[in-house]
């Protein structure tokens, strides 16, 4: 039988709302100081954020997350956020929910290494489409074989023709 954890005990504002634990916010600004990551001000009365950051970054080795999953989630987000996509293909592409999706919006924006835009920066955007070369006509295989010599060994067009008609 596993042992049952005590509930946490999470202090209260003065609206009522919980704020997450010193524990918590703690864990928080050290995942996010190994992700170079700035936090928010006011993280401390913010329990929806904390949750929604530990909930995304934080993994266990129990099982749910794993460090491998937290290495892809920030490397994708960073791709996305390079190319510009919508919150939905976060959504989408890393199986995450909205609120996990945003905040791996604003971190792939900031994890960006800045000798991509520069490189972006180098190449004006034209908006001329390229131009298409046209497929050369195809050859005209009749006309190849005629002009083969005839050989009396191979037996020369006429053979040629036979062997590709059948």
């Amino acid at each position: 039988m596993t042992k049952r954890r005590k509930p946490v005990k999470r202090t209260t504002d003065a609206s009522g709302a919980k704020r997450p634990t010193a524990r918590e916010v703690d864990f928080v600004r050290l995942i996010a100081g190994y992700l170079r990551f700035p936090l928010p001000r006011g993280i401390e009365r913010d329990l929806p954020y904390v949750r929604t950051f530990l909930d995304t970054f934080a993994y266990s080795r129990t099982g749910g997350i794993t460090k491998g999953d937290v290495r892809r989630r920030c490397t994708l987000a960073r791709a996305l956020a390079y190319e510009e996509r919508p919150i939905e293909d976060y959504v989408e592409k890393l199986g995450v929910t909205r609120a996990q999706a945003e905040l791996l919006q604003t971190f792939g924006r900031r994890a960006i290494p800045r000798h991509w835009l520069r490189a972006d920066e180098d190449e004006p955007a034209s908006l001329e489409p390229e131009p298409v070369e046209e497929a050369p006509p195809e050859p005209d295989i009749d006309a190849m074989l005629d002009a083969l010599p005839e050989s009396p060994e191979t037996g020369g067009a006429k053979r040629a023709k036979s062997v590709l008609a059948a």
